[in-house]
């Protein structure tokens, strides 16, 4: 945890040289970082170890150092020069300090969890994502909830409470995917149409089975339009965890319905 504060540390202090520089060179803007404008840096997990913590930190030195290195090429005799070499410097003596902490822990001075970029990466579009599936997945709790006092039969309310509890469960993964990402909780957006169950009291359970089925039809459309526009890798497994989690209610719904129409059974 001390190495990781550290290196924060360093990290303010190349921000703060970075910044006298762009002022020194005429800019004139304020320069802040806003993850949920520009996107960023997330571990993959909630909780992750410090062998993956450790190798996102590796990965990043060494981006910073390809990064640098192509500055100086390109900028090799301007004013700024000075400053990307010594930056460059830091990140290497950084990259060093990581590689002797990840020999101690594990005993090896290269990443190997084969993991990609994307996996920690994610962009203002990943965040967008994850607001617009919260909107949908708390009207369709508030939906479900709804329609739990609208009906009479056992079967019918059973299934409406069975699944407000399921779209409970999906808007605290995907709250608990946003803050993974910016560290803070997504804002409570309310949906633009408010959702009822309309239907009579005495409706049956086919009835509510058939507006189950609906609902979960549409989210499982948006699911798989929004996987499509994620970035960030984590994000997509958890997108398509959503996406058979509602393809499997679905599927239950439907031989539940089958099943009262077969065989008659009792609606009350």
């Amino acid at each position: 945890m001390h190495a990781f504060q550290d290196m924060m540390w360093e990290e303010e202090k190349h921000v703060k040289s970075l910044k006298e520089e762009y002022k020194n060179l005429g800019g004139s803007g304020e320069i802040k970082y806003d993850p949920q404008k520009y996107g960023g840096l997330a571990l993959p997990k909630l909780e992750v170890d410090a062998v993956i913590a450790l190798n996102v930190a590796r990965k990043e030195e060494t981006s910073s150092i390809k990064m640098y290195n192509e500055f100086l090429k390109r900028h090799k005799d301007t004013k700024s020069a000075k400053l990307f070499r010594q930056l460059l410097g830091d990140e290497k003596k950084h990259l060093e300090q990581w590689n002797e902490i990840a020999k101690g822990i594990i005993g090896s001075d290269t990443t190997k969890n084969g993991a990609t970029d994307e996996v920690y990466r994610f962009s203002k579009e990943d965040l967008n994502i994850i607001k617009t599936a919260l909107v949908a997945e708390r009207a369709a709790y508030d939906f479900y909830k709804n329609a739990v006092g609208k009906i009479d039969t056992i079967d019918g309310s059973h299934a409406f409470h069975h699944m407000a509890w399921e779209e409970e469960i999906h808007v605290k993964r995907l709250e608990d995917e946003y803050y993974r990402l910016v560290n803070k909780k997504p804002p409570i957006e309310k949906p633009a149409k408010k959702y009822s169950a309309n239907f009579n009291k005495k409706s049956d359970a086919l009835v509510a089975l058939d507006l189950s089925i609906k609902e979960e039809k549409a989210s499982l459309q948006r699911y798989l339009d929004l996987e499509e526009r994620c970035t960030n890798t984590r994000l997509k497994e958890v997108i398509w965890e959503l996406i058979e989690s509602e393809w499997n209610h679905i599927s239950q719904w439907r031989n539940t319905r089958k099943s009262i129409k077969e065989n008659d059974v009792p609606l009350s």
